[in-house]
């Protein structure tokens, strides 16, 4: 381990990090000499210390740490955990003066992408407490700070996993309590009103120059690349559009581009493991900035890494801030990449969208459904819309990833009794109360078939209570899969998909279904029957019979394995001629040079 540290002292403020202990190479020089922090120090004091302990640190890493130290006042003592191992990797102390035998806090970050590993570090002094990073910011003073410190009012504006569900939660009673249209009146005049919120909360800071410059030629390679791409996503937990967008990322990286992701939601962002190790540089900005900063850190990242394409992904907050980045940025050039439409009359993201299509380059659709959907409803030039297929990643893999025998297996479940499956969130939109209502007709007239929903959402807790209703005989054979274990074992196993959503783009859950050849009982909305066809399973309508239909869909399947079978057969030929994830990583590199060039 070489044991030099280096440091940039700068002409003014002279503020920085001294980085001890790490491999001079791979530290770089990381100067923090920063206007946000003019007046709060003595002029040579330095603003942190960073002690590694014999590993490689990436440059993206120490900026992440950079930013934190700035932007967290609260900040005095931060652990780096490297997840792999448990082990602190890295350990900054900010330079405070405080009294004698003062106690102090210390804040773990368990970051994933510190490379190397080491043990934990023993800490000394006297500690007050030991907290989770990030903190919880500076109190809120009068009013706001009241409500904010109220729990129910600060569960309700949580920006993580939770808080959504919360939010559907009270969505689905102020349907059952003041009726559809009206609740949806007030589902967007909340949006519309946090929005306005986070517009006035938001700290707008100039970074100084020096740091700017420093930044800039840590990262001037990065310039000499034409086409960098930043992709803004809300969140890369368990779910089709997630797994789609960490595909297409990883494709991107190989064919040229500098790919770079950005979340907005804190959550555990399950699947970003897929990302370590890879050319795609990911950013968790709830990991490190309070919300008020990010516009700050967008708009610098952009800046130093000289980011050409922004592609936005289902994030509402990179659609709010896009005006802001495109007056900053006039050669920006901004994709959107579209999935689906919400419920109608609620601000879904093709409605945000058309409503910043001022600012947007080119709006990108999965289906002709929502190409039309976008020129006719929402009157979108339609040469401004392209239909890009979702692809599925080599068919092959998909096909030999799981094993039904062993999912039988474990669940006491005989070869020769029928499995009928829900893979989805479990969500209005997605309906698993009615896939439950359909379960319960099939077993009144087969009583032996398993029924399987596998997900999580904020209707999880209204499926169990229907299931505690239904008689024995029936609660029995319906199973709720643990969302953490392998959906290719399940699929593997089942001899049915049913997908009774009330509005779905085209379905990612179908794409893998075909490619296990698997029969499908869907719904006929959005795209879907752009990918499924009559000779790959049965579409059912929307309406008040719908229930019965599925019903008969499903006895009907399961009593003719002939049929089943047939179908599965046609459904893994119709997915091999579908595109690929390589066909559609080039169909957005054909559009990002069409638009650069443009």
């Amino acid at each position: 381990m070489n044991a030099r540290s280096r440091e940039t002292v700068c002409s003014q403020h002279r503020l920085r990090i001294q980085a001890d202990g790490a491999p001079a190479d791979s530290v770089a020089d990381q100067t923090l000499n920063n206007n946000w922090e003019a007046g709060r120090h003595a002029e040579a004091e330095l603003l942190g210390r960073l002690e590694c302990r014999g590993l490689r640190l990436k440059n993206a890493v120490l900026e992440r740490v950079t930013w934190a130290l700035l932007c967290w006042p609260t900040i005095e003592e931060l652990l780096l955990f490297d997840l792999r191992s448990g082990g602190v990797v890295a350990r900054l102390s900010r330079n405070l003066c405080r009294p004698k035998g003062s106690r102090r806090e210390i804040y773990v970050w368990r970051d994933q992408w510190i490379e190397g590993q080491a043990d934990l570090l023993p800490t000394s002094g006297n500690v007050d407490k030991v907290a989770d990073f990030p903190p919880g910011g500076v109190q809120a003073s009068g009013i706001v700070g009241r409500l904010k410190r109220w729990s129910g009012f600060k569960d309700l504006l949580d920006t993580g996993a939770a808080g959504v569900a919360r939010r559907e939660r009270i969505k689905l009673r102020a349907q059952r309590v003041i009726g559809v249209r009206l609740a949806r009146l007030v589902q967007n005049g909340y949006q519309w009103s946090t929005h306005r919120l986070r517009q006035t909360r938001k700290a707008v800071r100039c970074p100084a120059k020096e740091y700017l410059s420093h930044l800039t030629e840590m990262y001037k390679p990065y310039h000499d690349n034409e086409v960098a791409v930043l992709i803004m996503v809300p969140r890369l937990d368990p779910g089709g559009a997630e797994k789609n967008i960490i595909e297409l990322a990883l494709r991107l990286s190989e064919l040229g581009p500098r790919v770079h992701m950005m979340t907005t939601i804190a959550s555990q962002n399950a699947w970003a493991e897929k990302l370590r190790g890879t050319k795609v540089e990911l950013f968790h900005l709830p990991d490190f900035l309070p919300a008020n900063c990010w516009f700050d850190f967008v708009r610098t990242f952009v800046s130093v890494r000289a980011v050409s394409h922004l592609h936005i992904m289902n994030s509402h907050w990179a659609y709010e801030y896009l005006p802001e980045l495109k007056v900053r940025f006039p050669a920006l050039t901004v994709i959107t990449h579209l999935h689906a439409e919400g419920e109608p009359g609620t601000l879904d993201f093709p409605t945000l969208g058309a409503r910043y299509d001022a600012s947007i380059d080119v709006h990108c659709v999965i289906s002709e459904h929502l190409m039309a959907y976008m020129r006719d409803r929402l009157r979108v030039r339609r040469q401004k819309i392209r239909v890009i297929r979702t692809g599925l990643e080599s068919i092959e893999e998909v096909r030999g990833a799981g094993s039904g025998d062993s999912w039988r297996a474990r669940h006491g479940v005989s070869s020769d009794t029928p499995i009928v499956i829900f893979v989805g969130r479990f969500s209005e939109l997605k309906r698993p109360l009615l896939f439950v209502e359909i379960a319960v007709g099939v077993l009144q007239h087969c009583p032996d078939a398993c029924f399987v929903l596998k997900g999580q959402g904020p209707l999880e807790y209204a499926i169990r209570q229907r299931l505690k209703a239904t008689p024995s005989s029936v609660s029995h054979h319906v199973l709720i899969e643990d969302p953490t274990d392998p959906v290719a074992d399940l699929m593997d196993a089942a001899d049915l998909l049913v997908l009774p959503s009330l509005m779905e783009g085209i379905a990612y859950v179908s794409y893998e279904a075909m490619a296990q050849g698997l029969p499908q009982v869907y719904a006929d909305v959005g795209g879907q029957s752009e990918l499924l066809t009559p000779e790959t399973g049965i579409a059912v309508n929307a309406g008040p019979e719908e229930l019965a239909a599925y019903v008969d869909a499903v006895l009907m399947l399961i009593r003719d394995p002939v049929r089943r079978r047939s179908m599965g057969v046609a459904a893994r030929s119709r997915i091999e001629e579908w595109p690929t994830a390589g066909d559609t990583a080039a169909s957005f590199m054909k559009v990002y040079e069409e638009a650069l060039q443009a």
